[in-house]
């Protein structure tokens, strides 16, 4: 059975995930940011993508803290050199359960 704040969570309107920017080369940042209303403490935003720290199901894993009564979060995160080029989706959960919202990130090679 799912939390209550799981089902919030993957129910409410107006849960989102944003990435900025959309294409980045292997070895830079990006800002994953967005909102899930109803999660109390922190998302975890999961993408092949990311280098860690954590992973959920063999996925990669990082985490944000929800940063007001809207539930915003915003995480700047460093995509690694040795990451292949391609696209990769990036989805949250919270509370036990997924969020409902994805978003796509192009990765491209590291300038030599």
């Amino acid at each position: 059975m799912q939390s209550p704040e799981a089902v919030v969570a993957a129910s409410t309107p107006g849960t989102s995930i944003r990435v900025r920017p959309r294409t980045v080369r292997a070895g830079k940042s990006v800002i994953v940011d967005g909102y899930v209303p109803g999660c109390p403490d922190a998302v975890s935003l999961l993408s092949r993508a990311f280098s860690g720290p954590g992973e959920f199901a063999g996925v990669p894993m990082i985490t944000a803290a929800i940063q007001d009564e809207d539930g915003y979060f915003r995480k700047t995160t460093t995509i690694s050199r040795s990451r292949r080029p391609g696209r990769y989706s990036i989805t949250g959960r919270c509370g036990g359960g997924n969020i409902g919202a994805r978003t796509t990130l192009r990765v491209l090679a590291p300038r030599s």
